[in-house]
């Protein structure tokens, strides 16, 4: 496990030293930058771009206050700005080979400023989308739903990320829009926490103030994992919030199956086979995290729908395209195999850019039929 964590750890800084050179290439280029001192400054400059996500992701890990969060939020922005910046670089070196090629030159000032001009719109928009809380309401019909459950609702909350940049003011506004909704009941479907702040009983406090007269149920995700399962299981224990821990709730005739992020499990378990064992009555609803296994569960033939996040639904522009590679159809919405449903949500936070584009934050809202 540790030689995949250097293994991938140096992978990612290749990427971002190789990133960050061609971002300082194409702006040499593109404004014809020909100053030794300026050149080596751009380099200095994209070196420390380069690795200040990762330094800052440490500090506040280790020393969280105001200042370390001002940094990692930084950071952070600079994250999403620089993979636009690439992005539109990329298509103007397209637009400079292509019309080398039909014979006329375009103005490398006026394609480097048009790079930077919707790079820094892009970002923009992006901040300002990730606060825009939309509620979305999606109908699912379940074979044999009791009758209690006719025509309720449940709302799914995904990947909220509180920790370093999203703060208790953030949940305590979800759980006013979500009290509005009048849900029966409130599923939490994993990544809460971001995975770095220590601050957790002040994070889950409200939602003490969820009404749902069936309860509220969580499940973990992979970020609870890097924050430490226990420490996560200790804060809500303070909350009226029911942690499942693989295992199944007889929720008036509904049953609802919760496994964890794998880490719950022992070595070598798999979700789909402990699935199996719990021997889930229908009709039920199966949260999980990762869409990523929505075919396995299908085969089991168990589950009548499942709700997952995860995916973020690629969370930038053009991020979200290799998403879709990742997951295929399942990265974000409904989908169906046979009689097996699941739904994706595109999550309410954010991670790492606290920039969402192409997407806006989702509090899910399930009407069964």
């Amino acid at each position: 496990m540790r030689i995949i964590f250097v293994v991938f750890f140096l992978v990612m800084l290749c990427v971002l030293f190789l990133s960050h050179w061609f971002i300082y290439f194409s702006l040499v280029n593109f404004f014809s930058i020909n100053s030794w001192w300026l050149k080596k400054g751009l380099i200095a400059l994209m070196a420390l771009l380069a690795i200040s996500f990762i330094v800052d992701s440490i500090a506040v890990h280790y020393w969280e206050n105001w200042f370390t969060r001002l940094l990692y939020f930084t950071a952070g922005t600079w994250l999403g700005l620089g993979l636009a910046i690439l992005a539109f670089s990329i298509f103007a070196w397209i637009l400079i080979l292509l019309g080398k090629m039909l014979g006329f030159s375009l103005s490398g000032q006026i394609i480097g400023s048009a790079v930077l001009a919707a790079g820094f719109a892009l970002t923009a928009y992006g901040l300002w989308n990730a606060g825009q809380l939309t509620a979305k309401t999606v109908e699912i019909k379940i074979s044999g739903l009791p009758s209690a459950w006719q025509g309720k609702s449940i709302v799914q909350l995904s990947d909220v990320h509180l920790g370093v940049v999203l703060r208790p003011g953030f949940i305590k506004e979800i759980v006013r829009r979500v009290n509005q909704i009048k849900p029966e009941m409130v599923v939490i479907t994993g990544d809460y926490y971001d995975g770095m702040d220590g601050e957790m009983d002040d994070l889950a406090d409200p939602l003490n103030e969820l009404d749902a007269p069936r309860g509220v149920y969580f499940i973990t995700g992979n970020h609870e994992t890097y924050l430490g399962l226990e420490k996560v299981y200790a804060a809500l224990a303070k909350t009226k919030v029911r942690v499942m821990k693989n295992e199944t709730a007889d929720v008036d005739g509904l049953e609802l199956i919760g496994l964890g992020n794998p880490a719950d499990f022992n070595r070598g378990e798999q979700p789909a086979e402990i699935l199996k064992a719990l021997k889930p009555k229908r009709p039920n609803i199966l949260l999980y995290h990762n869409p990523a296994l929505a075919e396995k569960f299908a085969a089991t033939g168990l589950v009548d729908l499942m709700l997952s996040g995860h995916s973020h639904n690629g969370q930038l522009w053009p991020i979200r395209y290799i998403s879709r590679l990742v997951y295929g159809r399942f990265v974000t919405g409904l989908n169906r195999v046979g009689d097996f449903q699941i739904y994706t949500s595109p999550g309410i936070g954010t991670w790492g850019p606290p920039i969402r584009t192409g997407n806006q934050p989702e509090i899910t809202v399930i009407k069964l039929q």
